[in-house]
C-alpha cells in the first residue's frame, strides 16, 4: 500500500514551495518472492525431491520512505517581463 502527504505554500506572490512525502508498503506486510518454476542460481525452492522445496528463499523490500522539496515560479512573471523591456527610440 503506497501513501503520500503532500504540503504546498506560497512563499510569496509569484513563488510556491511544495513539500512531499512518500510511503511504500505503508503497513509494513511481508511480501515474499516464489521462484519461478525449475533450478535458479542454486535455489531449489520449486524442485521436487531437493531439501529446499517449497521454502520461501527471498521477500521483497520492508517499508521505504521518501521526502522532496519542489520550489516553483509562477509563469505569469515571464509574461510581464517580455512586455515590460526597454525598447530605445531612435534618435531623430
Amino acid at each position: 500500500m503506497i501513501f503520500s502527504i503532500f504540503k504546498s505554500s506560497h512563499t510569496s506572490e509569484k513563488t510556491t514551495l511544495e513539500f512531499r512525502s512518500e510511503f511504500f508498503n505503508v503497513l509494513n506486510h511481508t511480501n515474499f518472492l516464489f521462484a519461478q518454476p525449475g533450478s535458479q542460481s542454486g535455489n531449489n525452492a520449486t524442485i521436487l525431491g531437493t531439501p529446499q522445496f517449497g521454502f520461501v528463499t527471498a521477500a521483497r523490500d520492508a517499508r521505504k520512505i521518501q521526502f522532496a522539496l519542489k520550489f516553483s515560479f509562477s509563469g505569469s512573471y515571464r509574461a510581464e517581463l517580455s512586455q515590460s523591456s526597454y525598447m530605445p527610440q531612435a534618435a531623430a
